[in-house]
C-alpha cells in the first residue's frame, strides 16, 4: 500500500500557523479562560503547567480573582440599586392614592353640602361640619372654610369626610417631617388611612390637606343677587415619608368651584 504525501503549500502552511496563534492568543486573553484557571487552581491546589514560572501562575490567579471581584461588585450593586427602586415606586403609589383621597374628601364635603343645604347651597358651600357636630352648617353661626391647613377623618355611620382646621397656615417644607398630629394610621379593619390613633396600626406616611378659598372671578363679572365672594378654592395635598435616610414627599392640586351661575343642579 503506497503512502500518499500530502504536500502543504507555504501559503496554507502560513495561514495556519498565523490561525493557531490567534488562536492562542484569545484563549489567554480571554474571561472565561482566566475564570478556569481559577477554580482549577482551588480544586487541584496548584495550576498544573510545567512550562510557566511560579510567578506568573500567581498572578493569573490574582488577575482572575479581581475580576470575579469586580462582577460580584457589580451585580450586587446592580441588585441593591433595584430594590431600592422598587421601595420607592411602591411607596410613591401609596402615596398617589393618600393624596387622591384628600382631594376627594375635600369635594365630598363641598358636594355633601351642596345636597344637604340645597335651599342654600350658594352660601354654604365653604362649610364643613365636624365631627363633634355634624349639623354645625345648619347654625347660623356656621364654621367656614378659611385658608389653613387640614385634616380629614371618615366616619363609617355617617359614610362621609369630616374636616378639621389645624394650627399651620402653611404646608410644611418639603424636606421636614410635619407635626405627629398630620401622621397616618391604617385601619385593620378598612385598609383605611385615618388621622386617629384609638388601636390603628401606624405608617410612615403624613398628610396635609391646604384649604384656599379664593376670589378671582374674572370673565364675566358676578352680577347675580346674592353673589359669594369666594367662588373657588385650592385644593393642596402634600404627602410625606422617610424613605431611608431621605424625606420624600408628593404634592397633588387641583381647585373646586361654586358654580353659583347655574340655577340648577
Amino acid at each position: 500500500m503506497q503512502r500518499r504525501n500530502i504536500v502543504k503549500s507555504p501559503k496554507s502552511y502560513a495561514f495556519l500557523c498565523h490561525f493557531k496563534n490567534v488562536l492562542k492568543r484569545v484563549q489567554e486573553s480571554t474571561l472565561i479562560c482566566g475564570i478556569f484557571k481559577f477554580l482549577e487552581l482551588l480544586e487541584f491546589g496548584s495550576v498544573q503547567s510545567g512550562k510557566r514560572a511560579r510567578g506568573e501562575s500567581l498572578l493569573e490567579v490574582v488577575i482572575a480573582v479581581s475580576i470575579l471581584a469586580t462582577i460580584m461588585v457589580s451585580v450586587f450593586a446592580l441588585l441593591l440599586r433595584g430594590a431600592a427602586t422598587n421601595v420607592n415606586v411602591t411607596n410613591r403609589v401609596v402615596a398617589i392614592n393618600i393624596a387622591r383621597e384628600g382631594v376627594e374628601a375635600v369635594r365630598n364635603v363641598r358636594d355633601t353640602n351642596w345636597l344637604k343645604y340645597s335651599g342654600d347651597r350658594r352660601g354654604k358651600w365653604l362649610c364643613y361640619d365636624d365631627l363633634l357636630t355634624k349639623d354645625a352648617c345648619a347654625d347660623t353661626n356656621l364654621t367656614t372654610i378659611t385658608e389653613g391647613v387640614y385634616t380629614i377623618e371618615f366616619s363609617n355611620d355617617d359614610s362621609r369626610y369630616f374636616l378639621r382646621k389645624e394650627s399651620p397656615m402653611a404646608l410644611s417644607d418639603k424636606d421636614v417631617l410635619p407635626d405627629e398630629e398630620f401622621r397616618l394610621y391604617k385601619d385593620g379593619v378598612t385598609d383605611r388611612f385615618m388621622h386617629s390613633t384609638s388601636d390603628q396600626e401606624i405608617t410612615k406616611y403624613y398628610r396635609q390637606i391646604y384649604l384656599k378659598p379664593e376670589s378671582e372671578y374674572i370673565s364675566p363679572p358676578c352680577t347675580l343677587d346674592g353673589c359669594p365672594i369666594n367662588e373657588r378654592m385650592l385644593v393642596s395635598v402634600r404627602v410625606q415619608w422617610r424613605e431611608a435616610k431621605s424625606i420624600r414627599h408628593l404634592d397633588m392640586e387641583t381647585y373646586l368651584y361654586d358654580f353659583f351661575g347655574r340655577e340648577e343642579y
